[in-house]
């Protein structure tokens, strides 16, 4: 037996006894109609569900559903967002992280499947993998950022990073060369491709992202 329409977007299947709740989140900015479907063993959770689906269209408190990776939206995130508002070596620190961190830790997931658990999961790794605690403060900062602007976009209901507390910083000690270990430094970098970059940041305190942005 076919499915058997019970009420407006709630059918149910004799067969595999199951109730088939219809989504229709009307269309989205292509003219496209979008519709998801969810399944319930009983008739009460399907009117539910759907009750609470409704409710929430009617409140504008629902996104589309979306396929969309994390991957996905930080390279946007980056290339449309950030490089208009950050300088080049900002945004070459974000290039590392996302490329050699994030990509192959969280890259994979959908966007609208993140939780909390997931990302704790992500940053107790890279912990046990030994960064730092300001490394991983970076990290924080950069995904909360990057999501913020995806409920911005609606395309998440809320910041899963909102739930986690931010990763405490530790205060490093500075240590810092000599006039005499500056020199012996120099010399020993003479006529290697490094002395430029070595005397820059020995001379000028500056960063590898502010080295590698200067043109």
């Amino acid at each position: 037996m076919a499915r058997i329409a019970v009420e407006k977007n709630i059918a149910y299947d004799d067969n595999k006894k199951l109730y088939y709740v219809t989504m229709d989140y009307g269309k989205d900015n292509t003219g496209k109609r979008i519709k998801t479907t969810k399944t319930f063993e009983k008739k009460k959770d399907a009117q539910t569900a759907l009750k609470q689906f409704n409710a929430d269209k009617v409140k504008g408190t629902l996104v589309f559903p979306s396929t969309q990776t994390l991957g996905e939206w930080l390279l946007y995130w980056l290339n449309d967002i950030k490089s208009i508002k950050c300088e080049e070596t900002t945004l070459y620190g974000y290039r590392n992280i996302i490329n050699n961190h994030f990509i192959d830790g969280l890259g994979s997931y959908k966007l609208q499947e993140l939780k909390p658990v997931i990302i704790n999961k992500y940053f107790k790794n890279k912990k046990d993998k030994g960064l730092s605690n300001n490394t991983i403060r970076k990290h924080y900062d950069l995904l909360k950022d990057a999501l913020k602007h995806a409920v911005n976009e609606d395309k998440i209901l809320k910041n899963p990073l909102d739930k986690i507390e931010p990763i405490k910083e530790q205060k490093n000690e500075m240590n810092f060369y000599s006039v005499e270990q500056l020199k012996t430094l120099f010399l020993l970098v003479e006529n290697n491709r490094m002395e430029i970059v070595v005397k820059l940041a020995g001379m000028l305190g500056l960063r590898r992202e502010e080295i590698a942005g200067l043109k």
